[in-house]
């Protein structure tokens, strides 16, 4: 039977599309059973032919290494499956899983990574076995790796964490503390540049030096997942689908340094001003709050805002504002801190002045 993705009664949670040609799309089938519905294109998209997969109760993740061979999981149970003929025939390989499975990501056909809840499992050997490589105190949402040696993971509450060493160590590379999980990375092949997705509506957080520091551009997807093909063309997708063929445009960054209390709140002048395209902008914060930078025109129109997802740490925070697109004359940038339930504990602006 051939469908439609816009068919009525169907939910559609994963997509991967292994070339040009041939796409994998699997989701619900409300009318069922089977529940669980897995289409198949082999012209780009154009027609959509269903698999008859009866083997699950539904997807949580899919990663196709090829043509034939992939593997989906399904976290409502223990399940895991591969199949090597297209997806013709599946098999259930949960030998050493335990938890429920969230998140694959397979560097070959033969090894791979699996997050199930706060741990993070291996196999090499397609899936016959999996063991526990790495344990964490948060949930993994999101998994990648450019080889056995070098991988990201996206965890709860915010965090990415990198390893340099096959999973023996794992570094914290924060973005800033907010409350939204990590649901995708993804990394262009030089690693330097990179995507993390939060589902946090209109950011997608990105790094330019393999994520050592993170900044943000606006995005019109929720950024729930995320596919790359190069440093410059990618796509986004949850609520809608967003494209970028010039790597995402501008960055905006903010550094924190949190190893310290302040006094009081304070809202520095910006550095350098008058500036020629990007100025930085630091702030003190005595208590961990809610923050709002606003950037004004001298007639007091918005022409960019800056909020933090979640509660930033008190200490000393640097925003790195860059100007693109918007021309000479004298702006306003004004700092709003308030408490978690909404109360403004500071607010105050200060003039600059951009010079191109």
């Amino acid at each position: 039977m051939e469908y439609t993705v816009e068919d009525y009664g169907i939910e559609f949670e994963v997509l991967d599309a292994v070339d040009s040609s041939v796409i994998y799309l699997g989701g619900y089938r409300y009318s069922g059973p089977p529940w669980t519905l897995l289409l198949k294109s082999t012209n780009g998209g154009t027609n959509w032919v269903d698999m008859n997969m009866t083997v699950s109760n539904g997807f949580d993740d899919m990663f196709f290494v090829n043509r034939d061979s992939g593997y989906m999981c399904e976290n409502t149970f223990v399940d895991l499956y591969r199949t090597t003929n297209g997806g013709v025939n599946w098999e259930r390989k949960v030998n050493g899983i335990n938890q429920f499975p969230y998140k694959l990501f397979f560097i070959n056909y033969s090894t791979g990574y699996c997050g199930a809840s706060h741990n993070l499992l291996k196999t090499t050997n397609a899936g016959e076995n999996w063991f526990v490589l790495s344990s964490f105190t948060g949930s993994i949402y999101s998994v990648f790796f450019a080889n056995e040696i070098v991988g990201w993971l996206g965890l709860s509450g915010g965090r990415i964490m990198n390893t340099t060493n096959s999973g023996s160590t794992w570094n914290y590379q924060g973005i800033f503390n907010f409350f939204n999980n990590i649901e995708d990375i993804k990394f262009a092949n030089s690693l330097a540049v990179g995507w993390a997705g939060t589902g946090a509506r209109f950011k997608i957080f990105k790094t330019t030096n393999s994520g050592n520091t993170w900044g943000y551009q606006i995005d019109s997807s929720t950024s729930k997942n995320i596919s790359i093909v190069d440093s410059l063309k990618g796509w986004t997708g949850d609520f809608g689908i967003a494209n970028t063929t010039n790597g995402g445009g501008t960055i905006t960054h903010i550094n924190s340094f949190t190893n310290f209390v302040p006094e009081d709140y304070i809202l520095y002048q910006n550095y350098p001003n008058p500036f020629n395209s990007q100025t930085k902008i630091s702030f003190e914060l005595r208590s961990n709050s809610f923050v709002k930078l606003i950037i004004y025109d001298i007639a007091g129109r918005e022409i960019n805002i800056w909020q933090s997802n979640g509660i930033l740490l008190s200490g000393r925070h640097e925003f790195l504002f860059d100007a693109k697109g918007i021309s000479s004359g004298v702006y306003f940038y004004k700092l709003e801190a308030s408490t978690q339930d909404g109360v403004v504990d500071f607010s105050k602006s200060k003039k600059m002045i951009l010079s191109k």
